[in-house]
């Protein structure tokens, strides 16, 4: 592994679809995926599955690029505005366990500095 690719890690949330969405593959799992660079904390590849295309790419042009040193209230602020499909409370419970695990290998990696 490079040693550039040392400091990207990938974290994920998943969250449960609401009943009445049926996913293309099957699974009643949204899976939000976020490619984070520890060294800058900017989110440089993300995912989304289980939800269609138009509203993945909102989701992904709304998150890579942003900055996890901040909240994450801005992306849930304008998920939460302008994102009117029936899965988004999915994508906000996806988001917050994504960035938990983000928020826990950062504490764990200052811990040990």
């Amino acid at each position: 592994m490079s040693m550039q690719k040392q400091d990207i890690l990938l974290f994920a949330g998943y969250a449960r679809l609401p009943e009445n969405i049926v996913s293309g593959h099957g699974s009643d799992l949204l899976t939000l995926e976020l490619e984070v660079d520890l060294t800058t904390d900017l989110i440089v590849d993300a995912s989304c599955s289980s939800i269609p295309a138009l509203g993945q790419k909102f989701i992904l042009d709304l998150l890579i690029g942003y900055d996890l040193k901040q909240t994450l209230d801005s992306p849930k602020d304008e998920i939460q505005r302008y994102f009117c499909g029936p899965a988004k409370k999915a994508v906000l419970a996806a988001l917050e366990k994504a960035y938990a695990g983000y928020l826990k290998e950062k504490n764990s990696i200052l811990k040990d500095e």
